[in-house]
């Protein structure tokens, strides 16, 4: 018997009822709950798709973020990446992170110029032209991941050099390689604080390890053979080495020193002032290191004389130039008064090194080392010639030194037997 009118068949019927649930189905895919997201694939670009809706923009209109990726499994990881930084509140506007590192370091350097040394921004700013811009550049700020960090680091510690032997040798030392990681992570802080990038992707690689090394200074012998040879050449450096050399002052304090700072009658110089640079011929100032920088120190009779002798050479330059001189109270001037740059100070000092024959590894730097091992062998308190070094504290003085004083401590049993034997 046929259907009546208005029924359908059996079959019918199931056809009509699979077509509802799977509109039903269609229609809770459609609509789902905000936040969910949905992941597809498009054949044309042969590209994973991923959208989700995070919010509203300013303007009122929906706020959907889109990740593409030729794998489903790394698009869905971005888009999970996504939801978790919405929920979390660490979602940066969709406009932030396109720049490329290349773009965002510079503007980095400008903002913090005036909040750090002069010395460290120079720093800071040799390493982002010299070593990041050129191995991490070329990447977005949102893109850029831990791994591109660690790539970096490999590059620079994987270059070689060849030296005057004809050896291969690191060209960057672990110490460098450290400073330009730590550049990185200072600017990648800064853009998470501006809400450029969620998360500071240097902050979860871990610092290279820079090994620690023994300080082995030119020895008194040397230092005797370096202020003879600048001597008998006529050079006007020989105060400079020797000043260093007994006061333990850092290459810029010495060469900010000014006459007001001396004191001929008690022996001293005051530490008041560092030269940072050398602009049009101008010093430019900065305040000493640390807060313990600033220091009297008593210099010994030799350093005294070569004061003196000093003044005397000033005094002549003054008064042959007249008013060709420039002005500007400095002990360690140039012969026309105007301040010394350290770049120009270190070439006569290598000149001076070939003059005495002695290794061109030794530095300026290393004249502030023998001082302080003249120290402790002496027999000086540790806290004293903290003191006189400028140390932020003693404990620098303690690591730095080390080495030293374990070779001092040799007879320190035989010491104390004697103290008790004095005492029966």
């Amino acid at each position: 018997m046929g259907a009546s009118r208005g029924e359908l068949p059996k079959r019918c019927e199931g056809d009509q009822t699979m077509a509802t649930e799977q509109a039903g189905t269609a229609r809770k895919k459609k609509n789902r709950a905000a936040g969910e997201g949905t992941l597809y694939f498009e054949a044309k670009r042969k590209l994973w798709i991923g959208e989700v809706m995070v919010g509203y923009r300013p303007d009122g209109k929906p706020d959907i973020r889109r990740k593409t990726s030729k794998s489903q499994a790394e698009c869905r990881r971005k888009l999970d990446e996504v939801k978790g930084q919405a929920t979390s509140g660490t979602l940066t506007d969709a406009k932030a992170g396109r720049d490329t590192v290349a773009a965002f370091l510079p503007r980095w350097l400008d903002a913090i110029e005036g909040t750090v040394r002069p010395s460290t921004l120079y720093r800071y700013r040799v390493n982002v032209e010299k070593h990041l811009i050129p191995t991490i550049g070329r990447y977005k700020l949102a893109e850029l991941r831990p791994e591109h960090i660690v790539g970096m680091l490999a590059t620079m510690r994987a270059k070689q050099t060849t030296n005057a032997d004809g050896v291969a040798e690191p060209t960057y030392a672990p110490r460098t390689v450290k400073y330009a990681f730590t550049t990185i992570r200072k600017a990648l802080a800064m853009a998470v604080e501006w809400g450029v990038v969620p998360r500071n992707v240097a902050a979860v690689v871990k610092a290279p390890r820079v090994p620690k090394s023994e300080i082995h200074p030119p020895t008194p012998a040397e230092v005797r053979k370096l202020i003879e040879a600048t001597e008998a050449s006529g050079s006007r450096f020989a105060p400079l080495w020797i000043v260093a050399a007994h006061s333990g002052a850092r290459e810029g304090e010495l060469l900010g020193l000014q006459w007001r700072d001396v004191s001929f009658e008690a022996g001293t110089i005051s530490i008041r002032r560092t030269l940072a640079a050398v602009k049009d011929r101008e010093p430019v100032y900065h305040e000493p290191k640390t807060a313990r920088s600033r220091r009297t120190v008593k210099l010994s009779a030799t350093a005294m004389a070569a004061l003196r002798v000093q003044r005397d050479r000033v005094a002549f330059d003054r008064a042959a130039l007249c008013v060709g001189y420039a002005e500007h109270g400095l002990v360690f001037p140039s012969r026309t008064g105007v301040p010394m740059s350290a770049s120009n100070v270190n070439h006569r000092f290598k000149e001076a090194l070939k003059r005495a024959e002695l290794p061109h590894t030794f530095r300026v730097h290393d004249l502030r080392h023998v001082a302080a091992t003249a120290m402790l062998r002496a027999g000086i308190h540790p806290k004293v010639a903290s003191e006189r070094l400028g140390h932020a504290s003693v404990a620098i003085t303690l690591d730095l030194y080390s080495h030293l004083i374990e070779g001092m401590d040799a007879d320190a049993a035989d010491r104390i037997d004697e103290v008790f034997k004095q005492a029966i």
